[in-house]
């Protein structure tokens, strides 16, 4: 009786949390203006707050069905948390810059935010291969225009070229790969690909799954779209960059890399390992030369995440616990940096 009253609290937590993702969208055309900022990051601290619960009691957690498709675990509920706080810290660091503009694109802008959040959280609780997918790719769209219409400069276009056309080619590979998965498998379930790890997958296939998310972290080599997006997007995009965006391709690792675990180990895992502290180690030194405060925290971003990343192919019990930790910490501590690197520009 209790196992059922908890699993059913977390689904009550979830419903609510995404109805009022939605309510709030559709608030932010009927706000006033002179209370739109304040009724928007009212409602999406109460957002915030209702996601605590979905961690409360969780110590021993590892899956929660709380639907068919709906799934919360250790890993999920710390990152949807992280997400539901970091929308109404990235507005409270915006309105300075944009409460001069039209209230048209203020609307817009807080929009976005929020349509972005209510991506992540599908993203991180379904247990759906295809809404992964298209929830995952989802949150291109609304950033692209974060970057390119919020930007402080004329290079801002050139930084959405290139982050747009990083992470649209990798996404077909990707969509490749789950299709000869699904072919495979005939299921579409994460929860039933991750406890049952396949012995015959060829390290083509392997490449085209991980490929996506290794630029999305990124590592180092598909980096490039990564400094310009952050140098050239507002507060509240590079904050949304750093803090959640950059954890999607950590994820998706972390949910994929297990069904070709046997074949990953033996073929891939130790190059990767090895490429990822390379890098990483590069990147530090780059962040010597930098002159530019939201350039040197973007590429450290890229350094910490490679040994993230390289801490999910040992595929060890430490590993596994050291990258939820730089996840976390990662997601809250760059965030923080480029609000002040906001306040310092």
């Amino acid at each position: 009786m209790n196992k059922r009253r908890f699993r059913l609290s977390k689904k009550l937590i979830m419903i609510t949390i995404s109805f009022s993702i939605l309510g709030t969208i559709l608030s932010t055309w009927i706000s006033p203006s002179s209370k739109l900022w304040r009724k928007s990051i009212f409602k999406t601290s109460i957002i915030f707050s209702l996601s605590i619960f979905i961690y409360r009691g969780n110590k021993n957690l590892y899956w929660k069905f709380l639907s068919y498709s709906l799934v919360i675990d250790k890993i999920r509920a710390p990152l949807i948390i992280l997400r539901c706080w970091l929308i109404p810290v990235s507005l409270m660091a915006s309105i300075n810059n944009l409460s001069k503009k039209s209230i048209n694109k203020q609307r817009k802008f807080i929009l976005f935010n929020l349509i972005i959040l209510l991506a992540l959280v599908i993203t991180f609780s379904t247990s759906n291969i295809l809404i992964f997918f298209i929830a995952f790719e989802a949150t291109l769209i609304p950033t692209l225009l974060l970057i390119s219409r919020w930007g402080m400069q004329k290079e801002r276009i050139e930084a959405s070229y290139y982050f747009l056309f990083y992470t649209l080619i990798r996404s077909l590979p990707l969509l490749i790969g789950l299709i000869s998965i699904y072919n495979k498998e005939k299921k579409i379930k994460l929860i039933t690909i991750n406890w049952k790890p396949s012995t015959l997958i060829s390290p083509t296939l392997i490449l085209f799954c991980i490929l996506a998310f290794l630029v999305k972290v990124p590592i180092f080599t598909f980096h490039l779209w990564l400094p310009k997006a952050h140098v050239e997007a507002p507060v509240a995009g590079s904050m949304i960059l750093a803090a959640i965006l950059l954890k999607m391709g950590g994820y998706g690792f972390i949910r994929i890399y297990r069904f070709f675990w046997y074949s990953f180990s033996n073929k891939i895992s130790l190059t990767l390992i090895f490429f990822c502290c390379w890098g990483g180690i590069l990147t530090s030194l780059i962040c010597i030369t930098q002159t530019d405060l939201k350039s040197l925290i973007a590429y450290s971003s890229v350094s910490h995440m490679r040994f993230m990343i390289a801490g999910i192919s040992t595929g060890t019990e430490w590993g596994i616990k050291a990258r939820i930790i730089i996840m976390i910490a990662h997601g809250i501590v760059s965030s923080a940096l480029f609000a002040l690197a906001n306040i310092f520009y």
